[in-house]
């Protein structure tokens, strides 16, 4: 009898053990944000330089490049649903050699949603990957990398319109 009791515990342990998991629904809602804030992109320019010829020992006029930060107003959208997320990217702050396909929308990956902080990271191509955080106390998002983006956060429902 014990015997008995003892095989159909291990029978319905390895059943238990082996049987798949079932989905259970999200407990956590999405999470629908949309931040704006400043941009600020490294880029070069042209610029006259003056300086004097060794040789001649006259003062000459050359072209050079000189690294220029540019700062730009701007909106980025996040979306988070199921341990998945995504962030939508303005123009200014898209490669032009991306590897999205025309897309404005980026996949989050490593998203790891706490209590106190979202972060991510999203890569533009090959060479680009970029850290996006995003503290929810204060809803203040920081994207670094060169274009960075800063700016402020405010959830709203994609099912509901504003007016």
């Amino acid at each position: 009898m014990v015997r008995a009791r003892l095989t159909l515990t291990a029978a319905c342990l390895a059943a238990a053990l082996t049987t798949p998991a079932r989905a259970q629904p999200s407990a956590q809602p999405g999470i629908n944000l949309v931040c704006t804030g400043r941009g600020e992109k490294l880029t070069t320019e042209m610029r006259p330089v003056r300086d004097r010829d060794a040789k001649t020992k006259h003062d000459r006029q050359q072209m050079r490049p000189e690294p220029v930060t540019t700062h730009f107003d701007a909106e980025v959208a996040v979306e988070i649903n199921d341990g998945a997320g995504r962030i939508r990217l303005p123009d200014r702050m898209i490669s032009p050699l991306n590897s999205n396909k025309g897309s404005p929308w980026w996949e989050l990956r490593d998203l790891a949603v706490g209590d106190r902080e979202i972060t991510a990271r999203y890569r533009m191509n090959v060479l680009e990957t970029y850290a996006v955080r995003i503290d929810r106390a204060t809803g203040r998002i920081s994207v670094l990398g060169s274009p960075s983006f800063h700016g402020a956060c405010d959830r709203y429902d994609p099912a509901e319109r504003r007016f």
